[in-house]
């Protein structure tokens, strides 16, 4: 399509199998999925310029491990009307037939692979490697919601005993007892790659797009300028529990605006959206230059500043600027760890503050959207762009929507600075072990007299089913207005603040 100038791809609709022995191979930095590397890709767009792929309804399997679709220093790109299922993602589950105080008895499903290696129950993928479980997650059998007041379960590994082909015995941890007829979805695979990557590209449009699994995020964005997703599903197949194995959709260091509408997110282990930066290290100094650093393992190769990039420098505990503002120049790159940046301005910035790089903060507006039964929150918003997010229905195994950076672990940047969250439904969110609160704003680890980390945050003309939680903990902002909300619960549901300039409640 590239060599001959085609401006779209068009699948007859079918079902097509791929297999990463064929896989285009590209080297990727991808945020939050472990380590830096080779990925197999089934569709590299690399440096495409309007251009469509059209499953035409086509349901797209993908074997071994395999970066589905990547986009890459692409522009004015669309993708639409198929489905992503990866097949034997290695997150095997069961339904419980027995439990004692000691061991539970679980039937694997028919279609995971999995076995008993030195006492210990491990996937096994499809080369027959095995993968040892770390972690697992308690699933109702019927609605495939958590079960309440659950959460992680991480014995390291868990000691098993082969009962069967399908039945295996697992010695219990941490004192719970999965209900009988409940189902066991265990963690064995690492983050390895994502359901579409997009990098360091322009105009990216999704629609009418299913992700049944993948190996990680559903979809993920780095530096990308106009990302809209309409009518996305990430929902499990029919007889699963589990959909991606990590948020839904992902967006690091964006800028224009990201649309999402009309979508569906549900079942995946971790948000349905997630916004952010990245705070970065200043390690040396001097007069018109830095060297920086990118701290968390997670996000090294990650690209987060370009000339003309407006940064400014902050205390890492505070977290507020202090006006040690700087342009980009230019950039050295030494590694994926350290880049040397060059500045307009002849200044010498704190050593060990951290830079946020202003310029990348993309505006927000979600709407339509339900978002249920997932492992944790909702939704994570840190970006200083205008943000809307009106008309969803949540139902949240953790708080529905959290506001959370940190310059210290993560390193995940952004306050807020105008937010409106308006004609929501929070129905009975936070009823397993991640939050307290429907909508949290998270204390942050140093607050100075007269200084807010946040701008302003209106939640307006929503309606709250609480379940006995807090509507809404705020801490650190600087305007606050909560009206004309709908509480139907016969618990008492509080707005709860600390160190909040103005508040309208």
């Amino acid at each position: 399509c590239k060599e001959e100038n085609l401006k779209g791809l068009v699948f007859d609709k079918g079902e097509y199998h791929f297999y990463e022995e064929y896989g285009a191979e590209e080297y990727c930095c991808i945020s939050n999925h472990g380590n830096a590397g080779n990925k197999r890709c089934a569709f590299p767009l690399k440096e495409f310029k309007d251009f469509t792929v059209d499953g035409g309804g086509s349901t797209f399997i993908f074997h071994g491990v395999m970066l589905p679709f990547l986009i890459s220093a692409s522009e004015n790109i669309t993708l639409k009307n198929f489905t992503i299922i990866v097949a034997n993602v290695c997150y095997p589950q069961g339904e419980v037939l027995a439990c004692h105080e000691e061991y539970c008895d679980v039937r694997i499903r028919e279609k995971d692979k999995w076995d008993v290696r030195g006492d210990n129950f491990c996937a096994v993928d499809e080369k027959g490697n095995g993968h040892f479980a770390f972690n697992c997650n308690i699933f109702e059998r019927d609605s495939k919601k958590l079960v309440r007041n659950s959460g992680d379960y991480w014995p390291c590994y868990f000691s098993a005993q082969k009962l069967s082909d399908t039945d295996v015995r697992l010695r219990l941890f941490h004192g719970f007892m999965p209900p009988v007829g409940s189902i066991m979805v265990f963690m064995a695979c690492l983050r390895v790659s994502a359901g579409i990557f997009m990098r360091n590209s322009k105009n990216i449009t999704v629609s009418d797009v299913t992700i049944h699994s993948c190996f990680g995020m559903g979809i993920i964005a780095q530096v990308c300028d106009t990302i809209t997703l309409n009518r996305i599903q990430v929902t499990p197949e029919a007889d699963s529990c589990l959909s991606s194995n990590a948020d839904a959709t992902h967006f690091v260091n964006c800028s224009g605006t990201i649309r999402v509408q009309d979508s569906l997110f549900e079942n995946q282990l971790d948000d349905a959206l997630n916004i952010h930066g990245i705070y970065l290290k200043i390690t040396d100094a001097g007069k018109g230059w830095a060297i920086i650093r990118t701290v968390h393992p997670e996000q090294l190769g990650v690209q987060v500043c370009f000339p003309g990039d407006k940064l400014t420098a902050m205390e890492p505990e505070l977290l507020i600027p202090e006006g040690w503002d700087v342009t980009v120049d230019r950039t050295e790159f030494i590694n994926n760890e350290y880049t040397k940046l060059y500045f307009k301005e002849e200044v010498t910035v704190p050593v060990h503050y951290l830079f946020e790089n202003l310029s990348r903060q993309a505006d927000l507006y979600m709407s339509g959207c339900t978002v249920r039964s997932n492992r944790a929150r909702g939704m994570l918003l840190a970006t200083k762009g205008k943000t809307i997010i009106e008309n969803n229905y949540f139902n949240s195994s953790g708080c529905a929507i959290l506001f959370e950076c940190d310059g210290s672990y993560w390193f995940e940047s952004g306050s807020i600075q105008d937010v409106l969250i308006r004609n929501n439904t929070f129905d009975d969110c936070a009823y397993c072990s991640w939050g307290n609160d429907a909508i949290c704003v998270a204390p942050r680890r140093k607050e100075a007299e007269g200084k807010y980390y946040h701008g302003k945050l209106e939640v307006s003309g929503n309606r709250f089913i609480t379940g006995g939680k807090n509507i809404l903990y705020a801490n650190n902002v600087e305007e606050l207005i909560v009206q004309q909300n709908c509480i139907e619960d016969s618990t008492a549901a509080e707005v709860v603040t600390h160190h909040v300039k103005k508040c309208f409640v």
